[in-house]
C-alpha cells in the first residue's frame, strides 16, 4: 500500500528514490553495452484497462524525464530500448512515446485500446509489439488470430512485431498458438507487395 501512497502524498521523494535506481541502471546499461548487448527489454506494468495506476500529471513530472534517461543513454550507444507494459497508456502516451521516446513498445494491449493502427498515426517512428490478445487466443479459433495477425501487419507495417500480447495463457489450443506464428511469419503486407511489383517492371 506505501508504494501506491507514495505518488500521491510523497511525489518528489519518490522521484529521489527512482534517481537513486535510475544510477543503478545507467551503469548496467553501460556495462551491457561494453559486453556488445544491443537490445534492451525492460519497462515495467503501471496500468489498468481503464488507464496508469497514477495520474498523468505525476507521470509527466516523476515518471517521464527518468525514463527518458534510460532511453537516451540507449540512443548514445546505438542500443535499443523496449518498453514494457500492457493496459491502457493513452493518458500517457504524448510523454511517453512523443516525449521520452523508447525504441518499442511490447505487450500493446488491444483489449486495453491499445490498437496498433491508433498508435502507427500517433507514433510512426515508434516499434510495435504485441496486439493479438491473450484471450482471444486462448478463447478464440485459428481464423480469428489469423484475421488479427493480418490486421496487425496491415496497420502497422513495417516497424511492427505481431505476437501475444502477453504471456501465452495455460491451455491455450496449440493451434492458435500455430495461427500466430505461421501467419506472422508467411504474410506479406500490401506494402510488401507494392515495392516486390516495383523492383520487377
Amino acid at each position: 500500500p506505501a508504494w501506491l501512497e507514495l505518488p500521491l502524498l510523497h511525489p518528489e521523494l519518490l522521484g529521489e528514490f527512482l534517481d537513486m535506481t535510475i544510477e543503478g541502471q545507467l551503469a548496467i546499461i553501460e556495462a551491457e553495452h561494453k559486453m556488445g548487448i544491443e537490445f534492451i527489454n525492460g519497462g515495467c506494468d503501471f496500468a489498468f484497462n481503464d488507464g496508469p495506476v497514477y495520474s498523468p500529471a505525476f507521470f509527466d513530472r516523476i515518471m517521464q524525464p527518468r525514463w527518458k534517461k534510460l532511453f537516451d543513454a540507449c540512443r548514445q550507444r546505438d542500443m535499443y530500448y523496449v518498453m514494457r507494459s500492457d493496459g491502457n497508456l493513452w493518458p500517457v502516451a504524448d510523454a511517453l512515446f512523443g516525449n521520452a521516446r523508447p525504441h518499442g513498445y511490447y505487450e500493446v494491449d488491444y483489449d486495453a485500446g491499445m490498437h496498433f493502427d491508433k498508435l502507427r498515426n500517433a507514433f510512426p517512428e515508434l516499434v510495435l509489439i504485441g496486439n493479438v490478445s491473450c484471450d482471444l487466443l486462448a478463447r478464440g479459433n485459428p481464423s480469428q488470430i489469423e484475421g488479427r495477425i493480418i490486421e496487425c501487419i496491415e496497420t502497422a507495417y513495417p516497424r511492427m512485431i505481431a505476437s501475444s500480447s502477453n504471456s501465452i495463457l495455460h491451455r491455450t489450443p496449440l493451434d492458435n498458438v500455430f495461427a500466430l506464428y505461421e501467419t506472422a511469419r508467411q504474410y506479406k503486407p500490401a506494402a510488401s507487395r507494392a515495392e516486390e511489383g516495383d523492383q520487377t517492371r
